[in-house]
């Protein structure tokens, strides 16, 4: 009986924690500068898995993988702060440069890093 309790409170806690995790929603970046790969920095990646423009095709297919600066010395992180890390946001959704196209995406990684040489775009960090 006791462990029958024990998990039943471990399973509520589990399921709270990960309904409070900022990382599982859906974070809306507005629309992001393009920049290229610096030295030094870090970057969330991030896999499109969906486009939507307005009257030109996309510039990323699904599939393909982008890179977000990571600015987590401001006054604002970018990406948030979830206990001592800052993790990247499971989701995003983001409008091109242009701003003709929506995109979503799903990360990578958790945390920042290295952005992979296989990355089709780079952007700067997101404004708070």
């Amino acid at each position: 009986m006791k462990n029958l309790a024990f998990l039943t409170s471990c399973l509520v806690f589990i399921i709270f924690y990960s309904s409070c995790d900022v990382t599982s929603t859906r974070y809306d970046l507005g629309q992001l500068e393009i920049d290229s790969v610096q030295s030094g920095n870090t970057y969330c990646e991030y896999t499109i898995t969906k486009s939507k423009c307005e009257h030109n095709s996309p510039y990323y297919s699904k599939g393909d993988k982008i890179c977000i600066e990571c600015c987590t010395s401001r006054q604002d992180p970018w990406p948030p702060k979830v206990g001592t890390n800052n993790n990247c946001p499971k989701k995003i959704v983001f409008i091109s440069a242009d701003g003709t196209c929506e995109y979503e995406a799903t990360r990578v990684g958790q945390s920042c890093g290295a952005c992979g040489d296989n990355n089709k775009g780079v952007y700067k960090c997101p404004n708070p």
